[in-house]
């Protein structure tokens, strides 16, 4: 495994897709204990530790993880380790054109620092998903839009968080950048004074959410 953390990196990928995954980790303590059979085994008790991901991708679709290093946190020390082992492997910054990557705080300035060519895009998925968090459900629709129905209290927040997700989705779907702003205007008209809250999360970095 270590050789092949290590091995020369000689065709860089234009797009690296990166991500810290937290898991538990065993991790020897500085203690020892003795099994039935007398023998002193290393006492190793499991840590939350972030398991930081680095993805490939290249022009014809293949990808390959390129990557991963235990880390106790995603700060820019830590992604700048790990940027610095891939160009210390055969990287090419100069190459990398863009980033992929969740809203994490410690990422920019590594990237900055190391791949300053590169432009960041910020997974749309994790954009919508943090909305949830954000609904007030102010002045809910009770009658189902196609059948006329009456809506439970659930089934009106349920029918808000579909409309809102989709008008969400549908700006990230549009076929240019152009089209994209004028869903979100139109999503910011539609939104903004029933989920004020939910429309400030979207807006906020969107630009990210947009480069490609």
């Amino acid at each position: 495994m270590q050789l092949w953390r290590t091995r020369p990196i000689t065709d860089t990928p234009p797009i690296l897709i990166v991500d810290g995954v937290w898991v538990q980790i065993l991790v020897p303590t500085g203690q020892t204990w003795r099994d039935r059979s007398g023998h002193e085994r290393v006492e190793m008790r499991g840590q939350e530790r972030v398991v930081l991901a680095v993805m490939g991708v290249w022009e014809d679709g293949h990808h390959e993880l390129l990557h991963y290093e235990a880390a106790e946190a995603e700060s820019t020390e830590t992604w700048s380790a790990v940027l610095a082992a891939l160009t210390q492997r055969g990287l090419d910054p100069a190459a990398v054109r863009m980033v992929v990557s969740d809203g994490t705080t410690g990422l920019p300035a590594a990237l900055t620092q190391y791949v300053p060519a590169a432009q960041q895009q910020r997974c749309t998925v994790h954009k919508i998903r943090a909305l949830s968090r954000q609904f007030c459900y102010r002045d809910l629709l009770m009658t189902d839009p196609i059948t006329q129905e009456p809506l439970s209290f659930e089934q009106a927040r349920r029918l808000r968080r579909q409309q809102l997700t989709t008008d969400a989705q549908a700006i990230f779907a549009a076929p240019t950048r152009t089209e994209a702003l004028e869903r979100l205007a139109s999503f910011r008209t539609t939104w903004g004074a029933l989920e004020g809250a939910v429309v400030r999360l979207l807006t906020k970095d969107i630009a990210l959410c947009l480069t490609f």
